[in-house]
């Protein structure tokens, strides 16, 4: 905004010039655009001066300043999970220090605006991990894991004439029966028993 011989002009972002007496006053401010996501802007220190011959003020320029968000890593649940941070091209910024191996603990890391992670897994025993994620951090950001599951074991169970091959999950007493093949989480206890037709005598059990 210019400000000449005492009259304000309307403010403008484009060249402009006036013809003016000699002595005349002037000075100019700056306004600095507002932030966008990415930067801050910080407007250039006004000027002024006095008109004693043809004058031109240099283009003056805002300086920009990459904006930093919050990047929340929550803990994870039967599985670890690696995370790795980087820059993006256009817009750099440094990276702060974190955790680049498998952990399951909560991080909070202050990133530049155009950060991509990339987060793996490793699950606990007994459990299959959650599928790899990624993103870009373009405002405060907090990563939702994908969760492990348990894993399952397949259980066959080959019948044989004449006689039944209960196996109970997790015990005979008030657990389920099987009779025929089924899945159930790794670790589950049970119990087997095999059961004669009438006029038989049973078997022997064998598991591998």
């Amino acid at each position: 905004t210019a400000t000449v011989g005492g009259s304000t002009k309307a403010a403008t972002a484009s060249a402009t010039s006036y013809t003016v007496n000699y002595g005349t006053k002037y000075s100019v401010a700056y306004t600095a655009n507002s932030a966008t996501a990415a930067y801050t802007y910080t407007a250039s220190s006004a000027v002024s001066g006095t008109v004693t011959n043809t004058t031109s003020i240099p283009a003056k320029t805002a300086s920009a300043s990459l904006r930093y968000y919050t990047l929340t890593v929550p803990a994870t649940t039967n599985q670890s999970y690696t995370l790795k941070l980087t820059t993006n091209s256009s817009y750099g910024g440094t990276l702060p220090s974190y955790t680049t191996t498998a952990t399951k603990s909560a991080q909070s890391l202050s990133v530049p605006y155009g950060t991509t992670y990339s987060i793996s897994y490793t699950a606990d025993s007994g459990y299959n991990p959650g599928s790899a994620k990624s993103g870009t951090v373009n405002g405060a950001t907090t990563v939702s894991h994908n969760a492990a599951t348990v894993a399952t074991a397949t259980v066959t169970i080959i019948q044989s004439a004449n006689q039944t091959i209960h196996v109970y999950t997790p015990q005979k007493s008030g657990g389920t029966d099987h009779t025929s093949t089924f899945t159930c989480p790794i670790g589950t206890t049970y119990e087997a028993e095999v059961v004669a037709d009438s006029g038989y005598l049973p078997g022997d059990l064998s598991v591998k």
